[in-house]
């Protein structure tokens, strides 16, 4: 009689004996909720990164360098600066806008729908997201939410009843820039609407999502997370992690793209305005952090 090889005597129980440690480790984690505090680790690394000291002073330093190199020289900025800016960039592409794109072609596409389109999808992001995280746990999920959404409101100044937010009023009346057209009459620098694109995006892409995947601090109510569970969320967490940057530059170019192209901003505007949206995003992102949503 042929003797069994002993690979085969063994692959049975090797594979009993692993089936029984994930169940054993399935157990321990529903009572100790040890996967659900990884998740909320790995979730929040989002936070960290956006919250760093690099992007928080070095989105500021930017916006200080354009503005220099726009109003060097004046009682904005009494130091001379090079234009490198308007010389070289504004005014050639505000040129070729104007010869290129009949006014109804700018109007339409660049003013009405690439300005816009990022900030709507990025608002009713944070609108899903609130309703998940109320729907999945109402008491803890209303809270983190109406955390969030307050820092958001102290920091973009929504609630100043004005059309830009708060900080973007207070630099354009500051700088006094003029346009490139006479389409709107308000003030230029910074570009309000890509302000508001990039933060809206940012907030969504790197505090409002990790802080809905991660849960609510120390939440291990209703056991943690089976081994099937566990391994979706890392997939889900690693997706967002790897799409948000180049979602957030997506939508950020789309709106100053539109703002340029419908002839109502200098690129240089936009420019400003990405930055400002940005150390706005870094400053929400340490203000929930601090509060621990």
């Amino acid at each position: 009689m042929r003797k069994q090889p002993e690979s085969d005597n063994h692959k049975a129980p090797a594979e009993a004996v692993s089936k029984a440690e994930e169940a054993l480790d399935n157990l321990v984690s529903r009572h100790t909720g040890t996967t659900k505090v990884r998740h909320r680790d790995k979730a929040l690394r989002a936070l960290d990164y956006v919250g760093s000291p690099s992007v928080l002073f070095g989105s500021a330093l930017l916006f200080l360098l354009i503005a220099w190199d726009i109003f060097g020289g004046t009682s904005k900025f009494p130091v001379q600066s090079f234009y490198i800016l308007p010389h070289h960039i504004d005014w050639p592409v505000h040129a070729w806008v104007k010869g290129t794109f009949p006014p109804m072609l700018r109007d339409m596409a660049a003013e009405k729908l690439m300005s816009n389109l990022p900030i709507y999808l990025g608002s009713l992001g944070w609108l899903a997201c609130a309703f998940a995280a109320v729907v999945q746990n109402p008491a803890r999920g209303s809270r983190g939410v109406g955390i969030t959404v307050f820092a958001m409101w102290i920091v973009s100044g929504v609630g100043s009843g004005r059309s830009d937010v708060l900080i973007v009023d207070i630099l354009k009346h500051y700088f006094q820039r003029v346009r490139p057209s006479d389409i709107h009459q308000s003030y230029a620098f910074p570009s309000g609407h890509t302000t508001f694109s990039v933060f809206v995006l940012g907030a969504l892409l790197y505090v409002i999502v990790p802080l809905c995947v991660a849960g609510p601090e120390g939440d291990t109510e209703g056991g943690d997370l089976t081994a099937k569970e566990s391994r979706i969320l890392d997939v889900l967490v690693s997706a967002v992690q790897a799409s948000a940057l180049p979602l957030w530059i997506l939508g950020g170019a789309i709106t100053a793209s539109g703002r340029i192209l419908a002839d109502v901003h200098w690129v240089s505007d936009t420019m400003g305005g990405a930055c400002l949206g940005v150390f706005m995003v870094s400053v929400a992102a340490n203000i929930c952090k601090a509060l621990r949503v």
